[in-house]
């Protein structure tokens, strides 16, 4: 029955290194109230699953087959919405525990790491720097690297490693579709169940199984180590184009900044990838001047700070260009990615934009979007206007 399959007890709860999102005693409900996510509203399983191998899971399948009940999985992360997608009752499958890590040095030439579903980000590069390798991940320590490399999975390491989906050797699912009703285990890569594995990368992992293993490539850390450099622009949508007085470039000169940062990320190498923030700000000023804009540019580059291809590019970005920087090119530089996402990434940013007004709570999201390359290019090439 059910009451055999994996549970979590109190201890486990007190004892998690990152506590659940639980509330009362047994845990912290921090993360109900990070700025980063909303309420959680409308879960409603009828039993919830924590399993710790994938035997629980197939007892789980198994057990929703045998009483036709809806199935819904929920892994790790920092995105705490409503993932139950049953309308109500169901089993809901959280895999948040199950954390292996197995190191597998020949399956490329350098290496492959299988994960469970339960890994973060942190814990993934962990593993990856105890090995002197880097695998393929987005920014934060917090993220799931199954539901991100599933989902295409961009990141800094992208221009260089590929996307995250790209970066998938194998996956192990827990599935219906086998084990004549009992639910079973299958193995989807190139050679095995390819349609599913095809699936799987990019179609929505949960539609087609539960997820219990994935299997990524490893790649070597960089001579160097990684470097993570920073800037900003700053201005004001009270002028036209600059301000001498409050030395605030104005909104005309919002729209030079854009086409500068397009033209700059265009020339940028495989070395380089990152992200920009483009918010506005209100002012306690009317019309116009009522809002500020802040552009900030984060960039992972692969080697050592003080190497002359990372400064001479971003000096061409930040001193060179019509609209000059804010903030000078900020340089740190990372033995391995698990010193940057351990250490330098906090979990929750406090951005002014999630902020409701009093006495409402934090509220809102960053959403970000992957901008193919083409389109810049197509930008570059457009005819000008009459």
């Amino acid at each position: 029955g059910l009451e055999k399959v994996a549970t979590t007890d109190v201890a486990l709860l007190n004892n998690a290194s990152r506590p659940l999102c639980v509330d009362g005693p047994t845990g912290d409900g921090g993360c109900f109230d990070a700025v980063r996510n909303n309420p959680l509203n409308g879960w409603k399983p009828g039993f919830v699953v924590w399993a710790l191998v994938s035997s629980d899971v197939t007892a789980a399948i198994a057990f929703a087959m045998r009483h036709t009940l809806c199935v819904s999985v929920l892994g790790t992360g920092h995105d705490f919405l409503n993932r139950h997608s049953c309308p109500t009752g169901g089993v809901l499958i959280r895999t948040t525990l199950m954390k292996e890590v197995t190191f597998l040095p020949n399956t490329t030439a350098h290496g492959a790491f299988r994960f469970g579903p339960g890994l973060t980000f942190s814990e993934a590069h962990k593993a990856a720097a105890n090995v002197n390798r880097v695998v393929a991940s987005g920014w934060a320590s917090t993220v799931g690297i199954l539901g991100w490399s599933i989902g295409g999975g961009h990141g800094p390491f992208g221009p260089k490693y590929g996307l995250g989906v790209d970066n998938i050797i194998s996956l192990e699912v827990a599935t219906s579709r086998y084990g004549a009703g009992r639910g079973a285990v299958v193995v989807a890569n190139s050679t095995y169940n390819w349609d599913l594995f095809q699936a799987l990368r990019g179609g929505g992992g949960s539609t087609w199984g539960v997820v219990v293993s994935i299997t990524v490539r490893a790649h070597p850390i960089p001579t160097g180590g990684f470097t993570v450099a920073k800037t900003a622009f700053v201005g004001s949508f009270c002028d036209e184009v600059y301000n001498p007085e409050t030395k605030l470039y104005g909104r005309g000169g919002l729209g030079l900044l854009t086409g500068q940062a397009f033209d700059w990320m265009l020339g940028l190498n495989s070395n380089f990838g990152g992200l920009s923030y483009w918010w506005a700000q209100r002012t306690d000023k009317p019309g116009f001047c009522g809002a500020n804009w802040t552009v900030w540019i984060q960039y992972a580059y692969l080697g050592p700070p003080n190497s002359s291809e990372l400064t001479a590019s971003f000096d061409l970005l930040t001193t060179q260009g019509d609209i000059k920087a804010a903030l000078p090119a900020y340089y740190k530089g990372y033995a391995n990615w698990f010193e940057y996402v351990d250490g330098d990434c906090e979990p929750i940013y406090p951005w002014p934009w999630l902020a409701g007004a009093p006495p409402q709570r934090p509220i809102g999201g960053l959403p970000s979007a992957l901008v193919d390359r083409e389109m810049f290019e197509a930008r570059n090439q457009r005819p000008a206007a009459a």
